[in-house]
This record gives structure tokens, C-alpha cells and sequence, in this order.
């Protein structure tokens, strides 16, 4: 793991690396999933690591990765909702639909359609209604 450390009691390494501010714990996890633009790793079984060090949390995971398409997983992962249900709308406040109304001179239903189809940012909808 650090150079030099081989040999070195683990209880005396956690000690050291505490003295320095640095935590570590192992995870028990089952899976862990990384999700890239066009796909997605799985690592099954795998051993995790999490590490904070002034603050940032790093995580280091050790296991064999299959890569699979993003429409094979489930959840709130990138994949379609499943048949019969409905995606979850996006939140947007009355703020938004009256700053869009103000900035584009759109009706009440025309900026909360465009904010519904742009996931809720203000800015998007209105460049897209006056666009």
C-alpha cells in the first residue's frame, strides 16, 4: 500500500496514519457500480477502502470490473424507468416559472413546459423560448 511499509504491523500503520490526520475504514461492500458516458463497470465482491485525509474522501476499490451497457442496470443509474412507470419530474420552483414568464413574455403553462423539458433549469428554458 505505501512504499516502504512492508512488513508493518497494520494496528501500527492505522496508528501512524492517524497521528497525521488521515482515517482509514474498510467497506463491506457487495457491488460497486461506475457509470461512464457510454457504459457502465460492475465489480462484484469487491474490497473497498474509504480514506479521508484534511477532509476529502477518497475511495479505493479492489476487484475484477465486467463492463455492461447503462440500459442493462436498474435504478436511478442512466437506464429507462421501467415499464409502467413514469420518470421523475423535475423540481423546479415559482420562482423559476415567474423568471421565465418575466424573461420571455411566455404564458404560465409555456415556461413550466419548457422548464419541464429542461430538467428544471431556468436559464435553459428561457433560451430555448425565445431561441
Amino acid at each position: 500500500m505505501f512504499p516502504g511499509m512492508r512488513g508493518m504491523n497494520p494496528k501500527q500503520l492505522e496508528k501512524m496514519l492517524r497521528a497525521q490526520g488521515i482515517e482509514m475504514a474498510p467497506l463491506e461492500a457487495t457491488e460497486v457500480i461506475i457509470k461512464l458516458k457510454d457504459e457502465a463497470l460492475v465489480i462484484k465482491g469487491p474490497e473497498v477502502t474509504r480514506m479521508t485525509v484534511s477532509g476529502a474522501t477518497t475511495f479505493q476499490v479492489v476487484g475484477k470490473a465486467r463492463t455492461v451497457p447503462l440500459s442493462t442496470l436498474g435504478g436511478d443509474l442512466g437506464a429507462a424507468p421501467p415499464k409502467g412507470t413514469k420518470a421523475r419530474a423535475p423540481r423546479y420552483s415559482e420562482e423559476d416559472v415567474a423568471l421565465v414568464m418575466e424573461q420571455t413574455g411566455a404564458s404560465d403553462a409555456q415556461a413550466r413546459a419548457a422548464l419541464q423539458a429542461h430538467d428544471g433549469q431556468p436559464a435553459e428554458a428561457i433560451i430555448a423560448l425565445l431561441g
